[in-house]
């Protein structure tokens, strides 16, 4: 994430519009994946995790970068914007 974010720092510092629009292009691309792979492998709200009957909910969703990434992109968005204004 860390990696991305200074990418995509650098391409708003040569073009602030294209970058702002790629920081909202990464978030929408990990949001999609996130609610694909949620859909795909039938994750619902959990009421209680031991029935939750899910195996890959912990190992193969929760822990991976593409669900904790969009609140990070959210954040280098608004950090752009308040640089900005």
């Amino acid at each position: 994430m860390f990696i991305a974010g200074m990418i995509l720092l650098i391409v708003y510092q040569n073009n602030r519009l294209i970058g702002k629009i790629s920081i909202i292009v990464s978030f929408a691309a990990v949001q999609f994946v996130s609610i694909y792979l949620s859909y795909d492998w039938n994750f619902k709200v959990p009421m209680n995790i031991v029935n939750l009957g899910a195996e890959h909910y912990y190992d193969g969703y929760y822990t991976k970068p593409w669900t904790r990434s969009p609140p990070y992109f959210i954040g280098l968005f608004l950090g752009v914007l308040y640089k900005e204004y």
